[in-house]
């Protein structure tokens, strides 16, 4: 079995370059791709679990064959799949900049409804032509979404299919008595057994990630697999307008029908899930510019600067963890936020949103921004 370490020469044409990740199944890795001149990532399997099931191997390349079966722009680009002499599978696929949605939740909890509308609309479109192409993914979940910047504004690509089935599928590959997927992102039916799982899943899925985005929470949780199975089952959540204020009953009555214990009473199509979630936030993607960008591109389209007053008088730039905001929106467009003191800092945005580096309450004022978050981050 061939050890594999920084330019191990994985194929002809791939060379191992440095390690990205690691998962269950396999280790991501950076590598040269000598043919197309570029880089790629490289996912390739632990060959122990190939030896110990081979239907593992079976489901490595399978997720290779459902995602090049998919031509999407926010699924993510499978370029190859192959097995070494030693009998190690592997697949390449696009480089990916960015971050996962996971990782960004993380560090900056709930995001701006519209933040979640652009999400949630582009994944929907993704799990769509998934479904159209008979294909259900069965993991969605945060760590499987990777973040990029096009031109500005964040774009959402669908990773890992590696626990995804076909729904003419009929190989045997899963067992009646396997349990794939993610416990708080997976459905009840999913629960009980995988062998009747179908596209309702992923909209089960996709909704959770809906209610993280806007929350910062999952709706059901539990400290171990069988607590959060359990509330799951129960259907017991808290409506999101009773954690957050600014989070209105056409929310609480989409994720009442998210999940309904009963199947059909829920979304039936990814399209039906993505069109009555921007409907229900009052918000489209499509007509939206937001600022909250992967971690690894840093903002460039909002300027930061000390202000004595709304005058625009130069000041410090220093940031009060105690300030109280307010905000305007000037003739040319502009959003203005100010501290009530006379010391702080001053963001301004044509997009429309804006971050204060308040850390109390935020004042609503003209009736066009309204706080997002606690810590300061606005939506006009």
């Amino acid at each position: 079995m061939q050890r594999l370490t920084p330019g191990t020469k994985l194929t002809d044409v791939l060379t191992l370059v440095r390690i990205l990740g690691e998962g269950g199944m396999g280790t991501v890795w950076l590598a040269n791709h000598r043919m197309l001149g570029t880089e790629v990532a490289v996912k390739v399997m632990h060959p122990e679990l190939g030896y110990r099931d081979p239907s593992l191997l079976e489901r490595f390349a399978a997720e290779a064959q459902a995602a090049a079966k998919i031509r999407h722009p926010h699924i993510v680009q499978m370029l190859d799949h192959g097995k070494t002499e030693d009998g190690t599978a592997w697949l390449s696929m696009e480089l990916l900049e960015g971050e996962s949605l996971g990782a960004l939740l993380r560090r900056e909890g709930a995001v701006p409804i519209p933040f979640a509308v652009t999400v949630i609309e582009q994944v929907a479109s993704a799990v769509a032509k998934a479904h159209a192409a008979g294909i259900i993914h069965r993991d969605l979940k945060p760590e499987n979404l990777q973040v990029l910047t096009v031109a500005g504004k964040p774009f959402v690509k669908v990773l890992d299919f590696g626990i995804a089935k076909a729904t003419t599928q009929s190989s045997g590959m899963t067992a009646t008595s396997a349990v794939f997927g993610t416990p708080a992102y997976m459905s009840p039916e999913q629960l009980l057994s995988t062998k009747k799982v179908d596209a309702g899943t992923d909209l089960w899925a996709l909704s959770v990630i809906a209610y993280e985005l806007l929350t910062g929470q999952l709706p059901f949780q539990g400290e171990t697999s069988t607590a959060i199975a359990v509330a799951v089952a129960m259907g017991r959540f808290s409506p999101p307008s009773s954690l957050k204020r600014d989070l209105g009953p056409a929310l609480d009555a989409w994720f009442f029908r998210a999940f309904e214990r009963k199947a059909t009473a829920r979304f039936q199509s990814a399209e039906e899930l993505g069109a009555t979630f921007a409907d229900a936030t009052g918000a489209h993607a499509a007509s939206l510019q937001t600022a909250l960008l992967p971690h690894s591109k840093p903002q460039n389209t909002i300027k930061q600067r000390a202000t004595h007053d709304k005058h625009n008088t130069t000041a410090n730039k220093t940031s009060h963890p105690n300030v109280y905001c307010r905000a305007r929106r000037d003739r040319g467009g502009i959003v203005h936020a100010y501290p009530r003191s006379p010391s702080g800092h001053v963001l301004e945005t044509r997009e429309g949103f804006f971050r204060c580096g308040a850390k109390g309450p935020c004042h609503r004022r003209g009736g066009f921004v309204r706080s997002v978050r606690g810590n300061g981050l606005f939506e006009g």
